[in-house]
């Protein structure tokens, strides 16, 4: 049998301090007494036992309820202070996501724990901020109803799922716009295997210099061009509003 601990990071406060300092979550002073807290409880839990540590993926809690804004970057500066507790987030909101920067912030923390992590996935059910992280796919908060508007956050998380599985996975990523060639994952030593996959890197630059050149090429001869027929075109305008002394005057210069 194996033990996590759950927890959902909180902002300590009676409901009088929520009250005087609202909004808490942007107290400095409140949020780095959480951030204590936090270390203390997950450096016993790897003390005693237990297996994993996970939290969950909220933002714009600024009541301090749930500010697990960022479980990557909280995992790895509680990973530095444990021995062999493992880490997972439950889960990684994938419509609020890049799948390619997910994956390889994910490959990133298998690297930095030595393979300590469990990847954890959610669609994300709260309108406060998926609506405004999932913009770019047009996606709200799932209200798990079967509406078109849960199809559409659920064909968004799938299709992300699949590429961070893909660059996981394969040597190279191709998706419709996008090619990433992933280098290959340290295997960890002493903590189990890396789960997590390989970290995904953009490819090579392509050597552009004869295609610069050409373009370079092409584009002064187009401007030269221009400038010629714009000087005929200019002469000749001259000439037709030029009056007849004026003309003879060009003539004999």
């Amino acid at each position: 049998m194996k033990f996590m601990l759950l927890m959902l990071p909180t902002v300590p406060g009676t409901l009088e301090d929520r009250k005087r300092l609202r909004p808490i979550g942007r107290n400095n002073e409140r949020y780095q007494k959480m951030l204590e807290e936090l270390r203390k409880l997950v450096v016993f839990a790897d003390e005693v036992g237990f297996d994993v540590f996970a939290t969950t993926e909220h933002h714009f809690h600024s009541e301090g309820y749930e500010t697990s804004v960022a479980p990557l970057m909280l995992y790895t500066d509680l990973a530095a202070r444990t021995k062999r507790i493992k880490f997972s987030p439950l889960g990684l909101v994938l419509p609020g996501w890049d799948p390619i920067r997910a994956a390889e912030e994910l490959a990133i923390l298998d690297h930095l724990t030595r393979g300590r992590v469990y990847a954890g996935f959610a669609r994300g059910y709260q309108d406060r901020w998926v609506n405004v992280l999932g913009q770019q796919y047009h996606v709200t908060g799932a209200p798990m109803d079967g509406s078109s508007i849960d199809n559409h956050n659920r064909r968004v998380y799938e299709e992300t799922l699949k590429v961070i599985k893909k660059a996981r996975k394969t040597s190279g990523n191709t998706t419709a716009n996008t090619t990433r060639s992933p280098i290959p994952m340290r295997k960890a030593s002493g903590a189990g295997r890396s789960p997590n996959g390989p970290v995904p890197t953009a490819p090579p630059a392509r050597s552009t210099t004869k295609a610069s050149s050409a373009r370079s090429a092409s584009c002064r001869s187009l401007t030269s061009s221009r400038i010629r027929r714009c000087s005929s075109r200019s002469r000749s305008a001259r000439r037709r509003s030029a009056t007849p002394r004026d003309r003879t005057s060009c003539r004999s210069s």
